[in-house]
């Protein structure tokens, strides 16, 4: 608040005569006494200012989510984030796909081996040699170039080759022909390749659609998406009902001072940006009041009406990335906290994966609907 405050008061004192007038009489040059009065008078009102600002945060947080929206405006941007959810899914299922079929590489490779031994038993004096043009060569040639791109090779395209490539390793003695002996080596090389990328294709977007959107609740807007991630993770992983633990959950991750500065930190961060993009919004918005009335200016007016907003937006962008590094901050402090939390709730420690599930939806079931579920409480350890 502090600098955005001071920014756009030194930008006031160039464009606006009044405003320089002003602050050259009233803080300027006036003596220390009163100079420093009005100086912090503005300070307190800027640490007040700051203070609201502070206590609106997860509001205007909640805002950029796409909570409390209008329902007609709400289910316009659900709709655009639901398009980029299904094409997310869609290059998800293609990519394995593409990796299922990549699973009959190690036949392939037996296929060229076999094909390698026929050709050279029923061949030995038969040689390929280079022919012009090798169609071949320039089937390697463009996997190859997809290599240097960084491409994924789809695993139809590999088939054909394994099976042209066994077809001549069929008819030639490869150990007398070391042009076609490199064709094969050649392959395998691009084999590996394209296996290797497409596992790490397959990874990239399962992890991007875990961390952009979460299950099947679709929030009008990216930071939404993205907020829903957390809740979807422990569900996902620990039939936990995460909103309903979380309060709880900080208070014993407090006394581990490291997990807990970095839950700070990563959330102090947040809010910063969250309120960089709402400050940015609306001192453009002051602007733009400014350029148009005030001291009228064209180009002022523009470059507040359209830059201010643009720039606000960047701030959004950069806050939903954040998001995501907040996000993994609060799955992290889940997965290392979560039997301090049983214990502290006197809760036995789960012995398996399928009995932690269990206590977890016992526990949502007895928080939300007072359901017991035979619960029993252990001895804390000083008692034991």
């Amino acid at each position: 608040m502090l600098c955005f405050v001071f920014v756009n008061g030194a930008t006031g004192y160039v464009v606006s005569a009044r405003w320089r007038a002003w602050v050259n009489a009233n803080i300027l040059n006036l003596g220390l006494g009163r100079g420093a009065f009005v100086v912090t008078s503005l300070t307190i009102s800027v640490v007040l200012l700051a203070y609201v600002l502070s206590s609106l945060s997860t509001f205007l947080r909640q805002l950029l989510e796409g909570r409390w929206w209008w329902e007609i405006l709400a289910k316009r941007f659900v709709a655009i984030q639901k398009q980029h959810r299904e094409a997310l899914l869609d290059s998800r299922n293609e990519a394995f796909a593409n990796l299922t079929d990549l699973r009959e590489m190690p036949q392939w490779r037996k296929d060229l081996i076999a094909a390698r031994n026929e050709g050279i038993k029923k061949n030995p004096n038969l040689k390929l040699g280079p022919p012009a043009p090798d169609a071949y060569d320039k089937q390697l040639a463009d996997f190859e170039d997809s290599e240097i791109q960084n491409k994924v090779i789809p695993a139809e395209k590999l088939q054909k080759a394994v099976e042209d490539l066994s077809a001549l390793l069929k008819t030639h003695n490869v150990d007398e022909d070391t042009y076609l002996d490199k064709h094969q080596q050649r392959l395998l090389e691009v084999l590996k390749y394209a296996n290797d990328r497409a596992q790490a294709e397959y990874s990239k977007l399962l992890n991007e659609l875990h961390t952009s959107f979460g299950g099947n609740e679709i929030e009008p807007t990216k930071m939404g998406n993205i907020a829903n991630t957390i809740q979807s993770y422990a569900l996902r992983r620990y039939q936990c009902n995460l909103e309903a633990i979380w309060s709880n959950l900080q208070r014993v991750v407090q006394r581990d001072e490291k997990a807990n500065a970095a839950l700070q930190e990563s959330k102090t961060q947040l809010d910063f940006l969250v309120a960089c993009s709402w400050l940015t919004l609306a001192w453009s918005a002051i602007w733009t009041i400014v350029f148009s009335i005030i001291v009228p200016s064209r180009i002022g007016f523009f470059g507040a009406a359209l830059g201010g907003p643009a720039i606000s937006y960047l701030w959004y962008r950069v806050a939903a990335e954040q998001y995501r590094s907040f996000a993994d901050v609060s799955m992290t402090t889940l997965d290392s906290f979560r039997f301090a939390l049983l214990e502290e709730m006197r809760l036995a420690t789960p012995y398996d994966v399928e009995n932690e599930r269990y206590v977890w939806q016992s526990l949502d079931q007895l928080t939300t609907y007072q359901e017991q579920k035979n619960f029993r409480y252990i001895k804390p350890a000083s008692q034991q």
